[in-house]
């Protein structure tokens, strides 16, 4: 896997959570807002936020990508925040372009 591959594996995954797969990721802020209330399940979503940047290190390494924990959960809650942001403001009609801006910088941003 090369850097161009993780770039392309990032924007596939994030533009199908944006138009075929929006019920997953509005399920999930459901639960990171409901996590406020509840510490069990904040618990659960902090291991499991640790666990998807743990597998952003691993995709890293493997396109040869020195990313540390940090970066990775930086990766990680910025990938959120876009979904989150486009999803409760309005998708534009054709994401691909804008997503794939964001991840760019984001990588570039985090890989120096």
């Amino acid at each position: 896997m090369s850097p161009a591959d993780l770039e392309e594996a990032l924007v596939a995954v994030l533009t199908t959570m944006l138009t075929d797969g929006r019920h997953d990721p509005l399920a999930l802020f459901e639960l990171h807002l409901e996590s406020t209330r509840n510490p069990r399940l904040r618990d659960t979503l902090t291991d499991a936020l640790r666990r998807r940047a743990d597998l952003i290190v691993r995709q890293g390494r493997a396109a040869g990508i020195e990313l540390g924990l940090d970066d990775a959960m930086l990766l990680e809650m910025s990938v959120l925040g876009i979904l989150f942001t486009a999803l409760t403001t309005g998708v534009p009609p054709s994401p691909d372009e804008s997503i794939r801006t964001a991840v760019r910088t984001l990588l570039a941003a985090i890989t120096g």
